[in-house]
């Protein structure tokens, strides 16, 4: 599977610096390489049924030139706020095409979504918020289920036990089955049990849960449910070889056959698995410290967010390249990489083994493509970067800004 060799890194800096991408302004720089996403997008394809229904999550990278590329390839959009679900509209994307979950649907969004977006599909997060839907309403519904099933992810990200702010437990049966009963517009179940999971078992025993309870809705009102949204969540490793989506969809295949024999209509709603081995960052390193073993960059806890309050739990490659943009191989030393934000937890990594840098030197962060500078903190008031889009299926001819670094006029306007 597609990952980004590492002497590309070099070789694109380079590029985007010889065709004037880069002045002397853009201290961080995100790039992008389309090339991955699309043969991600194509492996998802191939390996689900023809008339599944496939949308990429908007909150892992809600870059609108990415979501047009996107929608490009014929695939829908998961958007988990209101406001993604404007953003995927500024990127062309037909509302028919997008599945709107969130936990905290107000009634005015609700309300809005039925007179100007009716054609979304909605996956209604609990039997509460069903209430909310006027009975004469011609929106598309699934609900949303809790399977009280814990994945492996990180604490942070396992949403599939009994006490997850998300979905319906699965245990309030008898209520779940009377509202399909009485409520014909709902037309599927949802279910994501963790995202970044490492055993594939305990989230095909939740699909397979879920699977169940479609079936005895089912039995009892003429196969009213057509849909069974799987969520997302497959991992992405951030240290090597990335994960074998064909190995889970084999599992799938074994556990949960009706996904696969036309007894229901599949969709999904990955987001990290497409996009995080796309992206990478280039950093300044702005100043170095040999006492304290401190490099200072200039992105941090601004950008990785998650990596920076749980060092555990995340990991990114990191490359060190030369004033001229070269790779550095000399001799490494165990260095701390702190980040630019007025706070002493601002760390990427503490004791890395890296070459030895110096003032000029530029960091590259690996597989950032994905639920990093989507989690854009404001913390410092920090310009966000410019983005930086190529093909490496074709050396980067069309490499190119796809958005230029946030100006200061538009950072006063945020808070003002």
């Amino acid at each position: 599977m597609e990952v980004i060799d590492p002497k590309d890194y070099s070789f694109y800096a380079q590029l985007a610096l010889k065709k004037g991408l880069i002045n002397g302004d853009d201290t961080s720089i995100i790039f992008y390489d389309y090339s991955i996403l699309q043969n991600r997008l194509s492996i998802v394809n191939k390996l689900f049924p023809d008339n599944s229904f496939h949308s990429v999550a908007v909150k892992s990278n809600p870059l609108i030139k990415i979501l047009t590329f996107i929608q490009s390839q014929n695939f829908g959009i998961e958007a988990a706020s209101f406001g993604e679900i404007l953003i995927t509209q500024k990127s062309g994307i037909d509302s028919s095409k997008i599945v709107f979950d969130s936990p905290a649907k107000t009634q005015n969004e609700i309300d809005e979504i039925a007179k100007s977006f009716p054609e979304m599909h909605i996956n209604v997060d609990s039997l509460q918020e069903l209430e909310r839907y006027k009975d004469d309403t011609h929106l598309t519904l699934s609900l949303r289920i809790n399977p009280e099933t814990k994945s492996d992810s990180v604490a942070s990200m396992s949403v599939g036990g009994s006490k997850s702010k998300f979905g319906e437990l699965i245990s309030n049966r008898k209520q779940i089955i009377e509202a399909f009963e009485t409520n014909k517009n709902l037309i599927g179940l949802h279910v994501h049990a963790g995202s970044q999971f490492h055993n594939i078992n305990p989230t095909i025993t939740a699909i397979r849960k879920v699977i169940d309870l479609a079936n005895e809705i089912n039995a009892l009102t003429s196969d009213q449910i057509i849909t069974i949204d799987i969520g997302g969540g497959f991992p992405v490793n951030y240290n090597g070889k990335p994960f074998e989506l064909s190995k889970y969809v084999d599992a799938l295949k074994t556990h949960c056959t009706e996904l696969f024999d036309d007894t229901y209509k599949v969709i999904t709603e990955f987001g990290r698995y497409y996009h995080a081995n796309a992206g990478w960052i280039l950093t300044d390193v702005e100043y170095v410290k040999e006492d304290s073993g401190n490099v200072i960059v200039q992105c941090g806890a601004d950008m990785f967010v998650r990596e920076t309050y749980n060092p555990k739990d995340w990991y990114h490659d990191i490359f060190v390249l030369n004033r001229n943009l070269e790779m550095k191989n000399s001799a490494t030393k165990a260095q701390n990489i702190g980040g630019p934000l007025c706070f002493g937890g601002d760390y990427i990594s503490k004791n890395r083994e890296l070459p030895s840098m110096e003032q000029g030197d530029k960091l590259v962060i690996a597989d950032c493509g994905a639920n990093t500078f989507s989690l854009w903190s404001k913390h410092c008031s920090r310009q966000f970067p410019k983005v930086i889009t190529y093909s490496s299926k074709i050396k980067g001819e069309d490499i190119r800004i796809a958005k230029h670094r946030e100006s200061y006029e538009d950072l006063i306007k945020f808070w003002n």
